[in-house]
């Protein structure tokens, strides 16, 4: 019998008018997937249930992910908590893929410096990871309403043989809940290149919402990965607490779900002419 998740899950697409095949693709997981050939692209729904009765390695998510990516295939892990507890954001991020939001043209939209706290609360918002500490912050305004944001680090010192470079992290960028700004991203990062005569950019791309087709398709490239993060969920608040692999106190979580996300693809944009 399908969980209450499932279930809305299924009739959130079914609002939509959105047709998937069911459970035919991912073979080696236990969790339900939902196939969309027409856009390539796979849910696989991280429920409560199937998380306590089965067992999985903790690089399920991103060997699935880093697999299909081969294929062009993008697979979205959709984690309960984060369904129930983001809801919102969660919808605004799936109907992005169908371009069934707002769509806004970016050449509509000006660029502008924003401070602390204009970012802060946007991203707290609008990203599923909310805000992080950073050093460069500026927006894509529409009518003086902030529509898109995006976030870099200072500047580090990178040796090459015999040179020498800056590189930024490019650590945050979202669109606001309901909106996708069409070629949003591209403008607000070809802004703070030219500002700040830029040559080597490195970002991190979420595994849990695809391979960053976005940001390949602006010339970055992967170059690696991070290992997979451990968690527990409190499945009646929907909420996780992270925990290294070492800690002890794990031990005490037996009201606890315990699971692995897909971690991050490590992608750089190298500008640099040689």
């Amino acid at each position: 019998m399908e969980g209450e998740f499932i279930k809305q899950f299924k009739e959130f697409l079914k609002a939509q008018a959105i047709s998937y095949i069911e459970h035919k693709v991912l073979t080696d997981t236990p969790f339900l997937n939902l196939y969309l050939p027409q856009l390539k692209l796979i849910f696989h729904l991280v429920d409560y249930k199937t998380l306590q009765q089965k067992e999985f390695p903790a690089n399920l998510f991103q060997s699935l992910s880093v697999q299909f990516s081969y294929q062009k295939i993008q697979i979205l892990h959709i984690w309960e908590d984060v369904w129930f507890s983001r809801n919102h954001l969660v919808k605004s991020k799936i109907l992005n893929y169908f371009k069934l939001n707002k769509r806004i043209p970016g050449r509509s939209c000006n660029v502008q410096k924003t401070d602390k706290a204009v970012s802060d609360s946007f991203f707290m918002l609008n990203h599923l990871l909310g805000s992080t500490t950073n050093y460069y912050k500026m927006g894509l305004f529409q009518d003086q309403k902030l529509v898109a944001a995006i976030t870099f680090s200072k500047s580090r010192i990178m040796v090459d043989g015999p040179n020498l470079y800056r590189s930024f992290e490019l650590i945050r960028f979202a669109n606001s809940m309901g909106n996708t700004v069409v070629g949003g991203l591209g403008k607000l990062l070809k802004h703070f290149i030219t500002l700040h005569h830029c040559v080597h950019i490195m970002t991190y791309i979420d595994l849990d919402w695809g391979y960053g087709e976005s940001f390949i398709k602006m010339g970055f490239v992967k170059v690696g990965y991070t290992e997979p993060n451990l968690f527990y969920i409190d499945p009646k608040k929907h909420l996780r607490t992270y925990y290294k692999k070492t800690d002890k106190t794990v031990n005490q979580l037996s009201d606890m779900v315990k699971g692995f996300n897909a971690g991050s693809a490590k992608l750089i944009l190298d500008l640099r002419k040689f």
